[in-house]
This record gives C-alpha cells, sequence and structure tokens, in this order.
C-alpha cells in the first residue's frame, strides 16, 4: 500500500513538472472503513484539481469531485458528483 501511495505521489509529481510553470495539478483522495458501528460501510473520494496561473499572483483552475459512500446496514449506496471552479490570489508569494 505504501508503495502504490508513492507512486501515485512521484508520478503527480512528474505531471506538474512536466507541464509550463504557469500550470499546476493536485488534490486529494480518501478512503474510510468503519467496521465497528452498526452504520458499517465504506466511503471512497477523489477530488483531482488543475488550474493554471493567469498573471503574476492570480491563479485560476477546475477542481471536479467523486465521492462513493455504501453502508451495509440498509445496502444503500451514494455516488456523489460535482464540479468547482476556484481563483485563488498570493498575495505574499512571488513568481
Amino acid at each position: 500500500m505504501k508503495k502504490n501511495i508513492f507512486i501515485l505521489t512521484f508520478t503527480l509529481f512528474c505531471v506538474s513538472t512536466i507541464f509550463s510553470q504557469d500550470w499546476f495539478v493536485g488534490g486529494s483522495a480518501s478512503i474510510q472503513y468503519d467496521s465497528r458501528s452498526s452504520n458499517e460501510g465504506i466511503y471512497l473520494a477523489l477530488s483531482p484539481e488543475i488550474g493554471y496561473g493567469i498573471k503574476n499572483k492570480l491563479d485560476m483552475g477546475i477542481n471536479p469531485f467523486f465521492a462513493y459512500d455504501s453502508l451495509s446496514s440498509n445496502e444503500t449506496d451514494i455516488i456523489s458528483l460535482g464540479i468547482g471552479f476556484f481563483a485563488r490570489y498570493s498575495y505574499f508569494w512571488n513568481k
């Protein structure tokens, strides 16, 4: 498992350095499993991020979202999809 996380992190780092300095990639992933409560189940979430530096300190980008939640107590599967847009201004950071 640690080897897979390292490979994924290294791949994201390589992809982000291939782009020019104005492009950036990132995101997050989450896995949770609960077997102790009456709502035993699993939760998975992925949220990649890709953006572009518009001006010296202004970035804009897109952030899609996918989540899967499975509860075995009532045999329910929930799938959530979404998309977000963001703008980020870095006051102290100088490119």
